[in-house]
């Protein structure tokens, strides 16, 4: 059957002043309770507002951190260029979603297609382990301080624990001990049965910035499964992630380019 032309809207306008954009709860209650009304897709722009995330107030008064539409895709290139994810994927993001950290996750999982595992309590190590038994994730992304719960409960070593593929640490610095410690007790495991490849990646919380990005990208750390890895393949990776750097940025300043034509 023949498909009916569809009006695009014209590009979307600067919100007035004084627009209000946070609501109580119980506004919020009110206007679920109006009846709903079909949405009509808007035509955005890379560099407008797409959502905001909270601060928790640590430095200050809890502030609204604007996200543009651009940083939505930035989620996907990430996993994709750097974990080399496909909808094939099974991503499991241990932060709740009022942390930037979960929603970028959230955003990858829809753009690649892959499947997004969500916990509802918050982390523990007996939840967490209990989360990535029941539904075997390939990529795993967390804080230094839960690594640090699941070592002390002695559940790193686990073979649940061992099926991953890659795991990635951000929020905040990484120790070097937690790292070390994650290294002996999973990849220790690995060796022993000759398993496949796995990586820790440090980074930075992903807020889907460019400069965060740069930073993600050169303080990838990469896990061998062989005994020492030789001077001249630390430097081919370092090259390699330079590369993937560089055309990423590329890429970003065309979109960026056509956003504004």
């Amino acid at each position: 059957m023949p498909s009916s032309p569809v009006s695009r809207p014209a590009p979307s306008q600067p919100l007035p002043p004084n627009t209000r954009l946070i609501w109580r709860d119980r506004e919020l209650h009110a206007w679920k309770a109006i009846p709903a009304t079909p949405l009509a897709p808007v035509r955005r722009q890379l560099g407008d507002p797409a959502f905001w995330v909270m601060t928790s107030g640590t430095t200050g008064g809890p502030k609204a951190v604007e996200h543009r539409h651009s940083n939505v895709g930035i989620c996907a290139q990430y996993y994709e260029r750097v974990l080399s994810c496909t909808r094939m994927d099974r991503l499991f993001a241990t932060s709740r979603f009022h942390f930037a950290y979960a929603i970028g996750n959230m955003f990858a999982a829809l753009r690649i297609g892959a499947s997004n595992i969500l916990l509802e309590r918050w982390a523990t190590a007996p939840s967490v382990a209990e989360t990535v038994e029941r539904f075997k994730p390939t990529v795993m992304l967390s804080v230094p301080a839960v690594y640090h719960r699941l070592l002390d409960a002695g559940l790193a070593p686990t073979p649940a624990f061992r099926a991953l593929r890659h795991y990635v640490s951000a929020g905040e610095r990484l120790p070097p001990q937690i790292w070390s410690a994650w290294e002996a007790a999973v990849l220790s495991a690995h060796r022993a049965q000759r398993m496949a490849e796995t990586t820790i990646n440090m980074i930075d919380a992903l807020r889907g910035q460019q400069e965060q990005l740069k930073r993600l990208l050169m303080q990838k750390m990469w896990i061998s499964d062989a005994p020492k890895a030789r001077l001249s393949e630390i430097e081919a990776q370092i090259n390699e992630l330079k590369r993937l750097l560089a055309q990423l940025e590329s890429d970003i300043q065309d979109q960026l380019r056509r956003g504004t034509r």
